[in-house]
């Protein structure tokens, strides 16, 4: 239950069914967990149709909680961006992952993993 006087942006971002185009920034936050990407995915705006996320240097981010997002993409997306660059726990099963749920409208991706190490040939591939 929240407080009264609290905003859950999960809960703000998946009313905004307007929003056509959302870029979102967690860079660096050591402290973003698969929990919190799993929180924004089941919160993302419905009719998106360009997402760019960065989890660049979220080393507590794996291959679960890329699942999950890839699971939770609107499926009216064109464009996507995501960035895992550091993301040491970030691999193979996590670019599967998107490989498998990647939208039909889908015509742009752009991926960034540079140092991800546990991302092999399997992977992009």
């Amino acid at each position: 239950a929240e407080s009264p006087g609290t905003l859950s942006l999960p809960r703000l971002l998946a009313s905004d069914e307007g929003r056509r185009s959302l870029n979102m920034s967690l860079a660096n936050f050591v402290q973003v967990t698969d929990v919190d990407v799993a929180t924004l995915a089941e919160g993302l705006p419905p009719n998106l149709c360009d997402l760019s996320l960065n989890f660049a240097g979220c080393l507590h981010v794996t291959n679960e909680g890329v699942a999950i997002l890839a699971n939770n993409l609107p499926s009216n997306l064109r464009v996507l961006e995501l960035t895992f660059t550091g993301c040491k726990q970030v691999g193979d099963e996590a670019l599967a992952a998107i490989s498998r749920c990647m939208p039909p409208q889908l015509v742009e991706l752009r991926l960034h993993c540079v140092n991800c190490h546990a991302v092999g040939e399997q992977g992009v591939v």
